[in-house]
């Protein structure tokens, strides 16, 4: 069996796919039940984690030799969820585009300025475009830490334009600064947004 270091912007579904096997057969598996403890939402890994990788089952099929056989690997998808935020308020009912990996999706955020798309486990960059004026956001896909980590705050708080320190999961004074701001002007926890 081997291990697997979590590399920023990997997901569950992006290591599933690069050995070949279900998430879930990860996750779930005995040797992870110290991950899975740490991590009870397989949705939020972080860099450094370790993972141990099940050994692939083969799977076998009876097929005739002398017909023409084809068999399709499915690809994994994973759901990326977005909320649109303008001067505190959300950006509801919004037209926008999205471009992955040459494919585009086009949606009207809903009422709370939410989006959501199915889009291909391995993706790591986008280009989102809103509104009528195409606002446009570059976005690197998989690249936040969990929430409940300091990274993950500081990269959250740096993208708001709280934080200007390195996000180097150091729970210092910038760190406490630039949450307390946050908290004080947005009126609400950073874990809520």
């Amino acid at each position: 069996m081997k291990t697997y270091t979590v590399k920023q912007g990997d997901c569950l579904l992006s290591i599933a796919a690069q050995y070949g096997i279900p998430w879930k057969q990860i996750y779930d598996h005995p040797k992870n039940s110290l991950f899975r403890k740490k991590r009870p939402n397989p949705e939020t890994i972080k860099a450094g984690d370790i993972l141990y990788i099940p050994e692939k089952n083969i799977k076998w099929v009876s097929c005739q030799t002398s017909n023409r056989n084809k068999f399709v690997k499915k690809g994994m998808i994973i759901k990326l969820r977005l909320k649109l935020m303008f001067e505190n308020k959300p950006r509801s009912n919004e037209s926008y585009r999205l471009i992955v990996n040459d494919t585009e999706y086009k949606g009207i955020t809903d009422q709370n300025g939410f989006l959501e798309e199915r889009i291909p486990s391995e993706s790591k960059k986008g280009k989102l475009f809103v509104g009528i004026n195409q606002d446009v956001y570059i976005l690197n896909i998989g690249s936040l830490d969990p929430i409940e980590e300091i990274s993950g705050k500081q990269a959250r708080l740096k993208n708001f334009g709280y934080y200007s320190g390195s996000v180097d999961g150091i729970d210092g004074p910038k760190t406490k600064a630039a949450l307390e701001q946050f908290e004080k002007e947005k009126k609400y926890s950073l874990n809520d947004s």
